[in-house]
């Protein structure tokens, strides 16, 4: 995931933090899901599915030789929970890129 581990658990207890809920649990053997996790990531898998297409759009550049922005938008809640996260590894991933978050509310669409 080319992140430390005590970045990813505090990004998990953010995660865990903002939806007030427990997404694993800690077992002799490591870490487990709990039913909670396992719906989350449900959801969760089609949105990371999005950004690995981008990843491998954007990570070979454009064939000019500027490249286009990468902008993503969503609800505010999204933007403000899940989708700054994941940008921002993105964004270390791909420091060239420049990434544009857009975000509204129901009622502005």
């Amino acid at each position: 995931m080319r992140m430390s581990q005590p970045s990813l658990s505090k990004l998990l207890k953010g995660l865990e933090e903002n939806y007030k809920t427990t997404l694993f649990t800690r077992t002799g053997k490591g870490i487990e899901l709990t039913d909670e996790g396992l719906e989350f990531l449900k959801h969760v898998e089609p949105i990371l599915e999005q950004f690995q297409i981008l990843e491998e759009r954007f990570s070979k550049g454009s064939k000019s030789n500027e490249l286009t922005p990468l902008k993503v938008g969503g609800t505010y809640g999204l933007s403000a929970s899940i989708l700054s996260s994941l940008l921002a590894i993105f964004k270390k991933r791909h420091p060239k890129i420049e990434v544009v978050l857009r975000s509204n509310t129901a009622r502005d669409t």
